[in-house]
């Protein structure tokens, strides 16, 4: 194949594969909580006008996190937060000019906006709260992954080739049931699934996972990597 060509099928399972990270991360809940704190104390931060790197606000939320919930903690509710943001502002602030009112507003402010987000923005704030917790950017994450979707290419182009020759199909209703799964999993409507999906790269990815059952079958003891996202 020519190297152009297989460059920009590396660069779009790339792609693919962070847009699955980014799923998983707005399926954990803990992701999810700790993008809302991180949003709530970099806006505390702004607010008092001594706005913070991202990556500074990113490790004291993760330590405040980790404190809400240790096992000596029992108070997991808003007060012991509020607390808690209190002490990191005032390292910047003196503590008097610190309202109460001021940190419960953004909080609500935090919540009122994440429940109104679309899954996509909270995908995105989740995935950046993972990052964070592992030190990574996300430029660094797509430089990790690089070689693995290389050889996730080269896997769908060899199942490409089983596809042709056994003439694996995939049915309507088989599409139907993918649709299905992908809005239960993304908590959205089949309607919206059907209308922002890439038939084209679902069907691929049908035909491939039903090419390694087909492998796994006739040769079991030759092994595909499961692992492989959809085109």
């Amino acid at each position: 194949m020519d190297q152009t060509l297989f460059e920009t099928l590396v660069e779009k399972k790339l792609a693919n594969l962070l847009a699955d990270e980014k799923l998983r991360a707005a399926q954990d809940p803990v992701y999810l909580m700790l993008a809302d704190m991180t949003a709530m104390l970099r806006e505390a931060y702004k607010r008092i006008g001594a706005p913070r790197p991202l990556a500074q606000i990113q490790s004291e939320t993760l330590d405040i996190m980790v404190e809400c919930f240790s096992s000596e903690q029992t108070d997991t509710g808003d007060d012991f937060f509020i607390w808690r943001l209190k002490q990191e502002l005032k390292k910047y602030r003196p503590v008097e000019s610190l309202s109460e009112v001021m940190i419960r507003e953004i909080i609500a402010e935090r919540r009122l906006a994440a429940s109104q987000a679309a899954p996509a923005q909270r995908a995105e704030a989740a995935f950046e709260a993972f990052l964070g917790s592992v030190r990574q950017t996300e430029a660094m994450w797509l430089g990790d992954n690089k070689k693995r979707a290389g050889t996730l290419v080269e896997e769908d182009l060899r199942l490409d080739e089983l596809i042709e020759s056994e003439n694996i199909t995939v049915s309507a209703e088989e599409m139907e049931e993918a649709c299905r799964a992908l809005a239960e999993k993304c908590r959205i409507s089949v309607e919206e699934v059907r209308a922002g999906v890439d038939a084209p790269g679902l069907e691929a990815h049908l035909k491939r996972q039903k090419a390694r059952l087909f492998q796994e079958k006739t040769n079991p003891g030759q092994e595909f990597d499961g692992t492989a996202a959809a085109n």
